[in-house]
């Protein structure tokens, strides 16, 4: 066996168990970085789309005016949709829901506008 063993390095043997261990090692952490890649990406958006809501419900308290129902882009894949809640007294109640690619609901705010 000493074809295996060379004194100025490591046998085949020592390598494979070394690889082994690294990749052991290493898979879980890439799947970690994966998963707060992801996660990064998800936040990201959510903090955009809450912007994007606040500043949706800023220009409706700007305007004076809710449309029940109204829906438009916002530009980078976000549309919104504003739904009233509560008309009594002197403010209006609104929702304004974000929205990511038309589909996936990424926010919701919850405000009052004044009546004008």
């Amino acid at each position: 066996m000493s074809f295996l063993r060379s004194p100025k390095g490591f046998t085949v043997i020592e390598v494979m168990v070394a690889l082994l261990i690294l990749a052991v090692v290493l898979v879980p952490l890439l799947n970690l970085v994966d998963y707060y890649s992801q996660a990064n990406v998800r936040a990201r958006r959510e903090l955009t789309a809450l912007n994007l809501a606040q500043a949706k419900l800023e220009s409706l308290k700007n305007a004076g005016t809710v449309t029940d129902g109204e829906t438009g882009d916002l530009g980078g894949n976000y549309s919104y949709k504003v739904e009233t809640i509560d008309t009594s007294g002197n403010r209006i109640t609104v929702r304004v829901r974000i929205y990511f690619n038309l589909t996936r609901q990424v926010a919701v705010l919850v405000g009052e506008v004044p009546k004008k």
